[in-house]
């Protein structure tokens, strides 16, 4: 599993910034539809900015914060090696993002 975080091109960007983002948001269409074509890709979805965080405590709303994953891409690879090569291709990347790389084991019942 990949999760994103940071790499916003509108905290980077000003003069430009709807524009950058379309490019952006492209750039992350070609690059999913790659790994599908690629036939590694099994899942992949940003997440929206609102959210729940539920606890023994009860529910509160989810406040995003600067670290924050903006999405997930779930792979079909043989090894880890393989989702950080991988990983190091995603978009943000160019602008400061980082990539969270999580092997996924199975639930056992």
């Amino acid at each position: 599993m990949l999760l994103f975080a940071g790499g916003d091109p509108n905290l980077t960007i000003s003069a430009k910034q709807s524009e950058e983002k379309k490019n952006q948001m492209k750039r992350w269409g070609d690059w999913v539809a790659g790994l599908s074509r690629n036939g590694v890709l099994e899942s992949a979805c940003p997440f929206l900015e609102s959210g729940k965080v539920v606890s023994s405590n009860g529910t509160a709303e989810f406040h995003k914060g600067k670290d924050d994953f903006s999405g997930y891409v779930i792979l079909n690879v043989p090894t880890e090696q393989n989702a950080v090569e991988i990983a190091g291709t995603a978009p943000h990347i160019i602008f400061g993002g980082k990539t969270v790389v999580r092997p996924c084991g199975e639930i056992l019942g």
